[in-house]
């Protein structure tokens, strides 16, 4: 009985707990790709 409440809560508790932690990390990490993306070498090179 006891761990089919632990199978129960700890799953979603888990997910809710890593998406939290790893959200604004994620987010950081779009940001910093789309500006190497803007300012690759190939484009600047591009450029010249």
């Amino acid at each position: 009985m006891i761990t089919f409440i632990v199978t129960l809560i700890i799953p979603p508790v888990v997910t809710v707990g890593v998406s939290l932690l790893t959200e604004p990390k994620t987010n950081e990490g779009a940001r910093d790709n789309s500006y190497l993306l803007e300012h690759s070498p190939v484009q600047e090179a591009s450029k010249l």
